[in-house]
């Protein structure tokens, strides 16, 4: 029996659930991975203190290189994680449309797809793995490095000041601290999983993106196959927190197919990293007389939205240029630098 649009959508929502599932597990298994490495790397840390619990220069040299074993191991690790992670999440995706060995074909080709795609910032996936992984060792040797010498000269000050029989001010006692293991370690903790822009999120971010996309890719090749499907639509996460393209991309009814729907395999999902934005099918018999008389291009749509929703899309400046009447819809995308002389030229100031 051919399915019908209400058995597609609710093994579309299955899936999805399924996939929520399996981001769960996957990214429990990736924190694992950090803090393996972060344990492995503080033992490591406090084998090579002295018995006052410092750490000489010469001594970080070898531990630096214990630190690239670790990361190596952890990058091994990580990639096999997400390999086996995107492939299950495009078996789900294929599996809302398909059954048998095709799942895995249109699985496999899409979880490839993922690895090969090249994003505006002209970055593959292996690129930005890359990045995080050579980001983390960087960020221990030059911190690690620093804090020794910092705490090393803090000591010959500390030195100074007991000479002369002073109280060692806190402020090189900290610095004392921070080049001892204790202070080591916390360093150690912060570039891997504690600190501001540690690996563990960055790897945490790329995990979420690109199982999205594998799952959306694949989703979107099996509905491809489906003569009575019209479109993908782009929907929002319902715990969306702000007003952003994804809601001009989700609203705007830029094909005559209904606010956010797409011919199959134009849709701009996902629009950014990290997106809770989703895909489903919009069947031929779903799109009204309404749907296709409402038919928009993106800067009418913009145009109509209040002006704390276009600059939340656009920025302040462009979105000036938008009621101006000068911004092209070829502009929308592009970075605000990039557009700015043009307009200068022209007599405009949009950013002051």
């Amino acid at each position: 029996m051919t399915p019908t649009s209400a058995d597609i959508a609710r093994a579309s929502e299955t899936a999805r659930d399924k996939l929520a599932t399996v981001e769960r597990a996957t990214i429990g298994r990736l924190l694992t991975l950090y803090r393996d490495a972060e344990a492995t790397l503080v033992a490591e840390l406090e084998g090579i203190a002295d018995d006052m619990g410092n750490v000489r220069l010469d001594a970080l040299r070898e531990y630096l290189n214990q630190v690239r074993a670790a990361i190596a191991t952890l990058q091994t690790a990580q990639r096999a994680t997400l390999g086996d992670a995107l492939q299950t999440a495009a078996e789900l995706g294929a599996s809302v449309w398909l059954a048998g060995a095709t799942v895995a074909v249109i699985a496999e080709s899409a979880a490839r797809f993922v690895e090969h795609f090249v994003a505006a910032d002209g970055l593959k996936l292996s690129d930005r793995l890359w990045r995080i992984e050579n980001g983390a060792v960087q960020a221990i040797a030059d911190t690690l490095r620093r804090a020794v010498v910092l705490g090393r000269d803090a000591g010959a000050a500390a030195a100074d000041f007991l000479a002369r029989g002073e109280a060692v001010p806190e402020a090189i006692r900290r610095q004392i601290a921070a080049g001892g293991v204790s202070g080591l370690r916390d360093w150690v903790r912060q570039a891997l999983t504690t600190g501001t822009g540690n690996a563990y999120q960055n790897a945490l971010r790329v995990f979420r993106t690109e199982l999205n996309r594998a799952h959306g890719q694949a989703y979107q090749s099996g509905a491809a196959g489906n003569p009575d499907v019209i479109g993908i639509k782009f929907n929002l996460s319902p715990n969306h927190p702000r007003y952003d393209v994804c809601d001009v991309h989700a609203r705007a009814n830029l094909h005559g197919l209904g606010p956010g729907v797409y011919p199959v395999g134009r849709s701009p999902w996902p629009a950014h990293p990290n997106t809770m934005s989703y895909l489903t099918a919009v069947f031929r018999d779903e799109v009204s007389e309404a749907d296709k008389a409402g038919q928009q291009d993106v800067l009418s749509y913009l145009r109509g939205l209040q002006q704390d929703q276009q600059e939340q899309v656009l920025g302040v400046a462009k979105s000036k240029a938008l009621r101006a009447g000068l911004l092209g819809e070829g502009d929308i995308e592009k970075p605000w630098k990039e557009l700015r002389d043009g307009f200068e030229r022209m007599g405009y100031v949009f950013d002051k």
